[in-house]
């Protein structure tokens, strides 16, 4: 403990000696969108001003963002064929002729880590984390490379730990008491009912419910309808081994697949059951139509479940306890749930129905369903309700466009580079127009200027709306093509492509914390001392560290207001927002091809330290020192499912799964200059991964693949850029 105490003090020192005036926050209330009148017919028109009582508002702390004006001014070098002019290289002891030829000629290379690295951080795989590799320079007195791959890591952390943390601690006991509340409900209205046709529609939702409860873990009642409890445990046989494709309580296709736990799931029990119960009612819909028919039946379920929720205030309490902070951490959902279905329901049979009647006035609820939008990912599948809908997050809105949904489709899968493309991202995009796959579509580049033109549109509001748009809005800025005024390592295709792969590597981390909630695509189916501090270097991305800080200031404020951090975890995010401060200040220093302070150089000497110490407060408060904690956390190596592949011309094997992952930290060794000289320095960056499997895979299986296959699943483009493994660096302390 006293380590970590030691590295947030440091760190808090040399910070608050530079500490700035934050900006006014003020809280926003967002106006509610009025829906348009459906045209006059003979049928009854719902109008909200009718309905107020069912609007909730949430409130969101607008937190300013201001961009600080800088101009680049670094002058060129050039760096000697035999390297000799990089003042510290014997530091760094041997590289192989393809590493030094292509530190002559890009500046840089990026390398796994070695195997048998013994030295340093003794015990520790510096593959594991990219802070390792921090640590390992400091033990070393090696200047760092100080990378945007490691702090946007760090948000990771947080965010994955964050959400996990809640939803086991708090959301998960608040899910048995609303599910409880719910059958109970269910049961009650089923035996209350007259109506044999509605009676035998509430007995469906009874089964609903009962099937969450046993995902719960939890007892059926003892008068659960005989015919339902079949159905509930029907149902969870087939959620159990994911197998299966159609639902006999909804007699719908439903994918049983989705139901393996995932991500951070499969870490507890708690957050296995957490996991099938909230996939469960986001998986299943009920449509308004299937192939064209009505399927009345549904709809009359959704009404009946909207009604059970909004009639008892306890019950709506814990649905919004529990949806509604997703709206803030992760996004909207763009398919119908409890309240638009109240509104049919309320606005047609009146505030207090008698749901005897409820299959007579079907031509007025499916006049005004049309005056709801048709979902924007999967929209050819027409409305649907949900009990707690999957979230309609900005890339899967935009990967929709560039899939074709024709039956066999010409273009079954998008892939990492389309979501960098569209950002703005010409690398990417230049990649995916050569890329044979992409001939099969000859919609595709149209279809991908389309997009791009969308995005390009949106305004800094519309990215600042919540944490998961915040993460991509920082993502935007690692686009590469750097003009004149940027370190020469910045300025050539290989450090496009290592921005390319950096950008896809947090992507990929953002889309394994959120498995769960975003919905997805769909096609139609410590050393000594030392002489003098070594003179580390910070990859100067000034506005993705702005962005960045923005975000954590962002995500500090609106979920303090929501009640939902610890003091440790407002205090760890400051800590981690001031060192995002202070990457940027100094990449404005090094742009300006100004010197650092020893103040400075002292906090980069330190930094794989503060950065362990703040991780591991993420991940919990207690442990003091990450080898310490539990081997599920401790290893960044994640893998998330993206879409499954359908029926196709493209040559792409039906059935199997797309996958996006992060392998082991890579070595990124950097030449760059300070005042007249080149200093070399090394660091940590992503190893994005992407490829097809059978099944969709957990990070416990992803990682036993690569214990095998170090590479599974590198692109091409990334491949060509990495070099074999450096030599191991000596121990300074002992004799070489």
């Amino acid at each position: 403990m006293k380590k970590i105490l030691m590295y947030i003090c440091i760190f808090a020192l040399v910070l608050s000696a530079s500490a700035c005036k934050k900006e006014e926050i003020t809280n926003t209330k967002p106006t509610q969108k009025e829906q348009s009148e459906v045209a006059e017919t003979e049928t009854l028109i719902i109008k909200d001003a009718d309905l107020k009582f069912l609007d909730e508002f949430d409130y969101t702390v607008d937190v300013p963002f201001n961009e600080v004006e800088f101009s680049p001014k670094v002058p060129g070098y050039n760096v000697a064929a035999d390297l000799s002019n990089v003042v510290n290289l014997e530091s760094f002891r041997e590289f192989s002729q393809s590493q030094k030829d292509k530190l002559v000629e890009s500046g840089f290379f990026i390398a796994p880590v070695s195997l048998d690295t013994t030295g340093g951080i003794v015990g520790n795989n510096l593959s594991e984390q990219m802070f390792y590799i921090y640590e390992d320079n400091e033990y070393k007195i090696l200047p760092s490379f100080i990378t945007t791959d490691s702090v946007l890591h760090m948000y990771h952390i947080f965010y994955d730990n964050f959400l996990k943390n809640l939803e086991e601690n708090t959301l998960f006991d608040k899910l048995i008491e609303l599910n409880d509340h719910m059958l109970t409900a269910s049961i009650t209205t089923y035996e209350n009912l007259a109506n044999e046709e509605v009676k035998n529609l509430a007995l469906k939702n009874t089964a609903f419910f009962g099937t969450a409860q046993l995902l719960l873990g939890e007892k059926l009642p003892e008068n659960m309808p005989e015919e339902a409890n079949i159905l509930a445990h029907g149902e969870l046989k087939k959620i159990n081994s994911q197998s299966g494709s159609q639902s006999e309580i909804l007699e719908i296709k439903l994918d049983y697949s989705q139901f393996k736990p995932r991500g951070h799931y499969t870490k507890s029990e708690t957050l296995q059951k957490y996991f099938k119960t909230v996939m469960y009612f986001g998986q299943c819909g009920f449509f308004a139509q299937e192939d064209g028919k009505r399927r009345e039946d549904l709809t009359a379920m959704a009404m009946l479940i909207s009604h059970d929720i909004f009639a008892n205030q306890d019950s709506f309490k814990l649905y919004s306890d529990i949806y509604d902070p997703m709206n803030f951490l992760v996004d909207g959902a763009d398919d119908l749930g409890p309240k638009e279905y109240a509104k049919l329901l309320y606005g047609i049979y009146g505030k207090a129905p008698d749901l005897n009647d409820l299959m007579t006035q079907m031509d007025s609820v499916y006049a005004n369903l049309e005056n709801f939008d048709l979902p924007q990912i999967g929209g050819f599948l027409g409305r649907s309700f949900r009990f707690m809908p999957q979230r309609a997050v900005l890339d899967s809105v935009w990967m929709q466009n560039l899939v074709d949904v024709n039956i066999p489709s010409e273009r079954p899968v998008f892939k990492g580079l389309d979501v960098m493309a569209v950002m703005g991202n010409d690398t990417a995009k230049k990649l995916e127009l050569a890329d044979g796959y992409n001939k099969f579509w000859d919609k595709y580049p149209d279809k991908l200027r389309e997009t791009t033109e969308k995005v390009s549109l949106m305004s800094d509001r519309d990215w600042m709306k919540n944490l998961y748009r915040g993460w991509l809005w920082t993502l935007s800025e690692l686009k590469g093509d750097y003009d004149e005024g940027y370190p020469d390592f910045m300025k050539n295709d290989d450090w496009n492509k290592k921005e390319l792969n950096t950008a896809l590597g947090s992507y990929a981390e953002l889309k394994h914390d959120t498995v769960l909630y975003g919905k997805e695509v769909i096609a139609e189916m410590g050393g000594g001392g030392y002489e003098e501090l070594p003179k580390s270097y910070v990859e100067p991305n000034v506005k993705l560290y702005e962005k960045l800080s923005w975000l954590i200031e962002f995500t500090t404020e609106n979920l303090k207001l929501k009640n939902l951090l610890t003091d440790i975890d407002i205090e760890n995010l400051e800590y981690f927002k001031n060192l995002c401060d202070l990457l940027k200040n100094v990449s404005i220093k090094e742009l300006n091809n100004e010197m650092l302070t020893e103040e400075e150089y002292l906090e980069l000497y330190y930094i794989g330290g503060a950065m362990e110490a703040i991780s591991l407060r993420f991940v919990n408060d207690y442990s003091t020192y990450w080898s310490l904690i539990d081997e599920n956390d401790r290893n960044m190596t994640i893998v998330s499912d993206l879409m499954k592949v359908v029926a196709n011309t493209a040559d792409v094997p039906e059935g199997e799964y797309l996958h996006a992952a992060v392998g082991p930290a890579y070595e990124i060794y950097v030449i760059y200059p300070v005042g007249d000289e080149l200093h070399m320095g090394r660091g940590g960056v992503f190893s994005y991964r992407e490829f097809l499997n059978e099944t969709r895979l957990n990070n416990e299986e992803y990682r036993e693949i690569i214990k095998d296959d170090l590479e599974y699943g590198t692109p091409d483009w990334f491949t060509d850029m990495v070099q074999e493994p450096k030599i191991e660096i000596p121990d300074p302390y002992y004799s070489y």
